[in-house]
């Protein structure tokens, strides 16, 4: 199958009648694609990019030219204790802006987490973790009214 706009259509152009959560094979002519692969599901979206806490955000800034990159944030570190113009500057960024994503809250509770964890936890992680839930929450499988599915066929192959 192929993906064209936002509808999956088989190689042969067919619409694919799955609901909800389309599978897709790959094109057989993709160097990534076959019939020998695995279906997948798309089932939701989400992401953290500078200045867009949300895929919403993201696309209103692409679909708005906003430009994402700004000068260091005071909140980042001191620019005086890191910049050099010079490039050779030993220990020193010769840059003085950057894509930044915004700050976002993180409530360890609510992921089963003791709040003393934090402080030997790596920020990706928690960032990932959020996303993650925005994903399962577009999808619909988290967070109020979510849907049930069968955990048995999620996470790898049985």
């Amino acid at each position: 199958m192929t993906a064209r706009g936002t509808v999956w259509r088989r190689n042969d152009g067919t619409a694919d009648p799955a609901d909800g959560a389309t599978a897709a094979t790959g094109d057989a002519d993709s160097p990534r694609g076959g019939p020998d692969l695995p279906p997948i599901a798309i089932v939701g979206l989400a992401c953290l990019f500078p200045q867009s806490a949300s895929l919403q955000q993201y696309w209103d800034n692409i679909v708005g030219g906003r430009d994402c990159i700004t000068d260091v944030p005071a909140s980042r570190w001191r620019l005086d204790d890191y910049y050099d113009p010079d490039p050779a500057a030993p220990d020193k960024t010769y840059a003085r802006r950057g894509g930044f994503i915004p700050d976002v809250p993180f409530d360890p509770v609510a992921f089963g987490m003791p709040p003393n964890i934090l402080e030997v936890t790596d920020s990706s992680q928690l960032l990932g973790l959020l996303v993650a839930r925005q994903a399962l929450e577009d999808a619909g499988y988290a967070g109020p009214g979510a849907k049930e599915f069968d955990r048995s066929r999620a996470g790898g192959k049985s």
